[in-house]
């Protein structure tokens, strides 16, 4: 009697096994498309990234030009009301 008690225990144990490592292989099927998402978005991530840095050092490089310029105009009329004074 305590066999058969064993030998069903045995069997249901190693049916819990079996359901579980079928969820293991499940989550790791599910696992690996996850992982090959995150490693795109994180290149993505960085290629956005050395963008955004490169317009913001665009963007400073026309603002100096744009003071620049502006200088230079605010001499021009300076030096153009002295001539015209």
């Amino acid at each position: 009697m305590y066999v058969l008690y064993v030998l069903t225990v045995l069997r249901e144990v190693q049916a819990e096994r079996d359901r579980l490592l079928d969820e293991v292989r499940g989550l790791r099927a599910e696992g690996l498309p996850l992982r090959e998402q995150v490693a795109r978005l994180s290149a993505t991530g960085e290629h956005l990234a050395a963008h955004l840095k490169e317009t913001r050092a665009e963007l400073k490089g026309a603002r100096e030009e744009n003071r620049a310029l502006q200088a230079e105009l605010l001499n021009l009329v300076r030096n153009d009301g002295k001539t015209k004074g």
